[in-house]
């Protein structure tokens, strides 16, 4: 595959994740984490943690602070529905998310380094 067929596809997956997160969540890490989506987050987050678990695109202030676990930041930074669902992000990254893609500044910023889990070979093994 060459990079520009790369783009292209990384470009289309996020007009699906746009068109429906949960349901290319699903289809590209192959497994059910987009019931957690459902179960878990806000809707209007769910776009946001897919963009950044598949493709290593930098969310926002309220989700960078949910995936460093800085609990405090996120308290001060989120939206009234965020707030209250705080124990659901914890849920939802333990059960739902590679391993590697939250609990400290350095995976947070090497994920997005590195692409996602879409951007490096190797991360298939993270798949559930």
């Amino acid at each position: 595959m060459t990079a520009q067929t790369q783009e292209i596809d990384r470009h289309q997956i996020a007009l699906d994740i746009e068109a429906d997160p949960a349901g290319t969540y699903d289809r590209i890490a192959r497994s059910e984490w987009g019931t957690g989506l459902d179960r878990w987050l806000p809707r209007h987050m769910h776009a946001g943690m897919v963009r950044y678990v598949l493709l290593g695109i930098r969310p926002g202030s309220f989700m960078q602070a949910i995936i460093v676990g800085d609990y405090f930041e996120a308290c001060r930074r989120a939206d009234d529905p965020n707030r209250a669902g705080l124990f659901g992000y914890a849920m939802f990254l333990h059960n739902y998310a590679p391993g590697g893609c939250f609990g400290s500044r350095e995976h947070l910023t090497g994920w997005i380094r590195d692409g996602g889990l879409l951007g490096h070979p190797d991360r298939e093994a993270e798949r559930c």
